[in-house]
């Protein structure tokens, strides 16, 4: 996976404007959103290799001869193989992990956001009230944390 931010690196139009926090908010989105993907593809896979360990040790035993653990090492490759693509964890780098086959999938939504900076465009408009939510709840955070917390404030 690219580090880059998913909506447009920090060299794009829609960035130029954009303060450093609100780049980071979509880069955090944008890989909390891989992430649960990744997991969805991960427990689906433990799901289905569940079964199939029970059924390749009974295959083992009754057709492996000498070899009982045949079938399951099999599965314990694929098993090796399917986590190396999913890449839960981000450790693995090459073109065989899932990073590699959403990476163009990325790009396309990089220019989608590119070309959709406009101010009226139902993205655009949506981007600013979200940040501006955060904003507005980031600050009353950190007012809270001031030494006069707990005393009124001026509205």
């Amino acid at each position: 996976m690219s580090e880059q931010d998913p909506s447009g690196d920090d060299s794009s139009p829609a960035n130029a404007a954009d303060p450093a926090h609100y780049v980071s908010r979509r880069r955090v989105l944008y890989k909390v959103l891989l992430f649960q993907l990744k997991l969805l593809a991960d427990g689906v896979r433990d799901i289905i290799l569940s079964p199939l360990s029970i059924i390749a040790m009974i295959m083992g035993l009754v057709m492996g001869n000498k070899k009982p653990d045949k079938y399951f090492n099999r599965l314990l490759k694929f098993g090796r193989r399917s986590d190396m693509w999913i890449n839960l964890f981000d450790t693995y780098k090459g073109k065989y992990t899932s990073d590699a086959w959403i990476a163009p999938l990325e790009d396309r939504v990089k220019q989608k956001y590119a070309e959709n900076v406009d101010e009226q465009h139902w993205m655009s408009r949506g981007s600013k009230r979200v940040n501006a939510a955060l904003d507005h709840v980031n600050s009353e955070i950190e007012g809270n944390k001031s030494p006069t917390a707990g005393t009124p404030r001026e509205k």
